[in-house]
């Protein structure tokens, strides 16, 4: 991994930068469509590059390609109610879902 993603929680995106700080890529917009966010919290770079980042108040993870291409998404208002911190043990990935107080279990994110 040569670059890391953090999430701008109040203008719904997600900034891509070099490991140097330069900018590489902006992902997302304010919305409910794929590749857009209502209140992006976590984002986690998977063993293979793919971005994974919990779109708290639309109920989903969205998976994108280093690149910011989606790829898909997780979850939905039944599944998940405020999907907020993602992490992974080994090539396992999980979210803390906040309101249910559940640690959900989403993909084995292969190389």
């Amino acid at each position: 991994m040569n670059f890391f993603c953090f999430c701008v929680f109040l203008l719904s995106r997600v900034q891509i930068i070099t490991t140097h700080g330069e900018w590489v890529k902006t992902i997302g917009k304010q919305g409910k469509g794929p590749g857009e966010f209502n209140c992006p919290a976590s984002v986690f770079v998977g063993s293979n590059d793919h971005i994974f980042v919990s779109d708290a108040s639309n109920n989903r993870v969205q998976v994108f390609s280093k690149d910011g291409a989606f790829i898909r998404k997780f979850g939905t208002s039944k599944e998940m109610d405020t999907p907020w911190q993602i992490t992974a043990h080994a090539n396992d990935v999980f979210v803390a879902d906040v309101r249910s107080a559940l640690l959900l279990y989403l993909i084995r994110d292969e190389a």
